[in-house]
């Protein structure tokens, strides 16, 4: 019995392979464990929420109607003088204080889109963040139910081990009851 208070016994040796087996099960289990699960969507950016306006093609269409008022005004004073001149100055402010409006308007409505895609991304990302925390929760069940499967089967595992143990040590006391009976009842004999 000296065996057992060095934390030794015959009935407990395990073989070279199964400590490397379970040292592999172990280390497998550790990084499933801490498999990320979290969801794929949670960081997930809007790139419409800082949308411009673009101005470029409105300035190009400013600068050539004032290329062409410029124009047409020095090609009216060329042939008809001044009073032409003034006539046509008032139809090209009239057409200028158009043009403007309508430049409002393209900006009015790049902004009116702009927001749209915005609400529309926003709302989208929103839904994909729902399906990511669906996702997440249901890996973690997934994974806890596979660990808590591995556990009840190195549970089962180890409870057979020490049965077929505690079955062999009590083998091992009969055959040696029985073989001192034996000696004994020889030795009378």
């Amino acid at each position: 019995m000296a065996y057992k208070q060095k934390g030794w016994s015959p009935f407990d040796k395990k073989s070279k392979k199964l400590k490397k087996a379970e040292q592999e099960l172990d280390a497998r289990k550790e990084a499933y464990a801490s498999l990320d699960t979290s969801n794929p969507y949670d960081h997930m950016d809007n790139p419409y929420e800082d949308l411009k306006v673009s101005l470029l093609e409105m300035d190009a269409r400013k600068n050539k109607h004032e290329q062409d008022t410029a124009n047409a005004l020095d090609a009216l004073r060329e042939t008809q003088g001044g009073s032409g001149a003034a006539e046509l100055a008032n139809t090209l402010a009239f057409e200028n204080k158009i043009m403007a409006q309508e430049m409002a308007a393209d900006v009015g409505k790049q902004e009116s889109e702009n927001n749209k895609r915005n609400a529309e991304f926003k709302a989208r990302i929103q839904e994909l963040k729902a399906e990511g925390e669906i996702m997440s929760r249901q890996s973690n069940m997934d994974k806890n139910e596979t660990l808590l499967g591995m556990s009840q089967q190195e549970l089962a595992a180890q409870r057979e081990i020490e049965a077929e143990s505690e079955r062999a040590r009590v083998k091992a006391i009969q055959d040696g009851i029985t073989g001192v009976t034996g000696v004994i009842n020889n030795q009378n004999s």
